[in-house]
């Protein structure tokens, strides 16, 4: 069953609790996360990390230091030694957004902010392109966001990165009742996907892509000092 985690209110989270969810992970982990040289980055990052910990040690019952995780030749990490397991995150301004599933799977969550509608035609088909210009001015900024998150949860299922060229595949809106949105690629797939959105604050948008139509009905939603003091408490448990 796919599932989803959402995490808000970053400024809930203090220095002393940051710094004890951070020494229950690996330590290259931690020094990655170090690494960042914005503090909202470093929270973002953390988050996203113990979300992923805390729902496979909750649904397999697993102390974290039997997680193993490994990279794809792409980058995408995956649990190792688990094939019926799948994950993906993404983070943006004040939100975190991580899926779980049985098959590959991807999100995407953008904050919505100004932009220069010229760089559609460098990232969006001709197609996407002209849709987007037939909209009215004030609703390009956001159907921008929605095609972005859509390809980008699309390359993150897929899981080849940007080996997949943002221009070589297409969206449209469907009239499906178990997907938003319908894909279109220059080559063919190995496999069908689907697109579905979810509206988890105005000034954002989300974007999920699996390779079925049964998507997660809401995500689960926490604070990040919520999400943190449950990550702690499991932790202590093992």
């Amino acid at each position: 069953m796919q599932e989803m985690i959402t995490v808000t209110q970053l400024d809930s989270l203090d220095a002393v609790m940051f710094e004890q969810a951070l020494s229950c992970l690996p330590h290259p982990k931690q020094d990655r996360i170090r690494r960042y040289r914005q503090k909202a980055d470093q929270i973002r990052s953390l988050l996203a990390e113990i979300a992923v910990r805390l729902h496979i040690m909750q649904k397999r019952n697993l102390d974290a230091r039997q997680l193993i995780f490994d990279t794809n030749p792409y980058g995408k990490p995956y649990l190792a030694g688990s094939l019926d397991f799948h994950y993906n995150v993404s983070h943006s301004g004040e939100w975190v957004a991580c899926i779980f599933d049985s098959s590959p799977v991807g999100i995407d969550v953008e904050k919505i902010v100004p932009i220069d509608m010229a760089i559609s035609e460098s990232f969006f088909t001709s197609s996407e392109h002209e849709d987007l210009l037939r909209l009215p001015n004030d609703e390009r900024l956001s159907y921008f966001f929605t095609l972005w998150t859509l390809k980008e949860s699309f390359i993150k299922a897929v899981g080849k990165g940007l080996s997949i060229p943002l221009r070589s595949f297409s969206f449209f809106p469907s009239a499906d009742e178990y997907a938003d949105f319908t894909l279109q690629c220059e080559k063919p797939v190995e496999q069908d996907y689907y697109f579905k959105q979810y509206s988890i604050d105005p000034d954002y948008k989300l974007a999920v892509c699996t390779t079925h139509t049964r998507f997660a009905a809401a995500p689960l939603t926490f604070t990040a000092s919520e999400l943190c003091e449950r990550f702690l408490t499991l932790n202590s448990a093992y």
